[in-house]
């Protein structure tokens, strides 16, 4: 898939701030000219709405009562698949003796995640680092072998949040701010978490929201 590839074009992406959640974004196909003022917002809910009410649109904001999987359990908004990509050169470590016991002087490099929901697959400049299917603990991947120390990197995150969820509202995307963090030991990976661009594909249709670039 392109969205994957380091030579994939995001340069008409926006740029979100982390945390960052599309669930709760207004849908940019909801047309409502007053942003349905005039309907109950509970209508979607109602199982016998007043028939003298005002007809709810199908879309609200960030609320659509068609294609929505979870429906009311969610409170009628859309979940779907995203992908945050970002560009960033590698800052200069400083060298360390201790790291020659470990095989040279050359940094340990993590991506750390503190919280993505959910089914998380990350990538640096082309190879796919792991995956993570949970949405409420923190992950991270080892970076030092893929790393581009003379030039540009690209990391890639596809986020699929796709069917039914677990709780009434959980998001989408990546709800926690990643960090990249240089270590001159290897050690095992754990704990915290980046920032990126989307585009976001609901189970209907897929829909290219220009998420940016940093």
């Amino acid at each position: 898939m392109a969205l994957r590839n380091t030579s994939f074009d995001d340069g008409s992406w926006r740029t979100p701030d982390l945390p960052h959640d599309w669930s709760i974004e207004d849908l940019p196909y909801a047309t409502s000219g007053d942003g349905a003022a005039t309907s109950d917002p509970s209508l979607p809910a109602v199982k016998d709405p007043d028939p003298t009410a005002p007809e709810a649109p199908q879309a609200i904001g960030p609320f659509d009562r068609l294609n929505s999987q979870n429906g009311d359990s969610t409170a009628h908004t859309v979940g779907g698949i995203g992908w945050y990509r970002k560009h960033f050169e590698l800052p200069r470590f400083p060298e360390d003796p201790a790291a020659s016991a470990h095989g040279g002087s050359e940094a340990h490099v993590e991506l750390r995640f503190d919280g993505v929901y959910q089914n998380a697959d990350v990538r640096l400049n082309g190879v796919h680092l792991g995956f993570h299917p949970y949405g409420y603990t923190s992950f991270a991947h080892a970076l030092t072998p893929h790393l581009n120390r003379e030039g540009t990197n690209v990391s890639a995150v596809r986020v699929d949040n796709s069917g039914k969820t677990s709780r009434w509202y959980s998001g989408s995307g990546i709800y926690r701010v990643p960090d990249a963090a240089g270590d001159p030991a290897p050690r095992q990976a754990a704990g915290p978490p980046h920032a990126h661009r989307a585009s976001r594909r609901t189970a209907t249709r897929e829909l290219t929201l220009p998420v940016g670039r940093t």
